[in-house]
This record gives structure tokens, sequence and C-alpha cells, in this order.
């Protein structure tokens, strides 16, 4: 993950100060290199493609742990308490509807993006000799 444009400073010191007060176990080969958020690779820690899950189930505890993970970093934010007070007062499945109108919206700028790029990439026709 690459930090603000800004390089080293805030940004590097805020992403520290949240993860070092998140409410999670810490990864000891996790460390912020210049912009960079640097993680360990191994042979055991790998991408996970929801496809590839047998069950609808499976996929749910998966995005769920995200979820949980996601949520423990927030809560060693300065603003948990203003988090707490904001979920609570949310309705059921509120995520699960925001996160569908996402996908739509991710789409259609997809969809947006890619006509010009379409356009653009035509090769003209070969002139005649």
């Amino acid at each position: 993950m690459l930090l603000g444009q800004r390089g080293e400073g805030e940004a590097k010191t805020l992403y520290r100060d949240i993860l070092d007060k998140a409410i999670r176990c810490q990864d000891p080969f996790f460390a912020v290199k210049r912009r960079w958020l640097v993680r360990r690779l191994a042979p055991d820690c790998s991408k996970v493609e929801l496809a590839d899950l047998q069950k609808e189930q499976e996929v749910d505890r998966l995005l769920h742990a995200m979820g949980w993970e996601t949520a423990n970093v927030h809560l060693g934010s300065a603003t948990a308490t203003a988090l707490l007070v904001d979920l609570a007062s949310r309705p059921d499945g509120w995520l699960h509807e925001a996160a569908k109108e996402m996908v739509v919206a991710v789409q259609e700028d997809w969809r947006s993006w890619k006509k010009p790029a379409a356009v653009k990439n035509r090769k003209a026709p070969a002139a005649s000799p």
C-alpha cells in the first residue's frame, strides 16, 4: 500500500499510531518504509479468490473476518467513540446495502473510464502504398 503523496511524515506517523492502538495482534513483520506499507509474504499467506470458496457461508465468514480486522484498526483511531455511536445508530443491513450501491457506482465509473480508452487505442487504418 502506498501512503499519501507527501511522502514520509504525518500519514506515516498516524498510520503507525493507529496500528499501535488497534485492538489486534501486532504483525512483527509489518513495517512502514518511506511511503510504503510493507507486509510479509509467505507460502501460507496467499491471495484468496472468492470464486474458489466452496460455499456462500465461507465467503460470509471471510468477509466478516476482513470487516472485523478493519474495525479493529479503526478502533485504534482518535475517533473510535464517534464511530461506535454512529454504528449504533444505523439500521440492520445498512452496510450490505451500501456495498451493493458501491458495486454499481464502481462498475459505472469503470465503464465511463473504459469508453475513452477504447477510442484512444483504436489504430488508424494503414495508409495505402
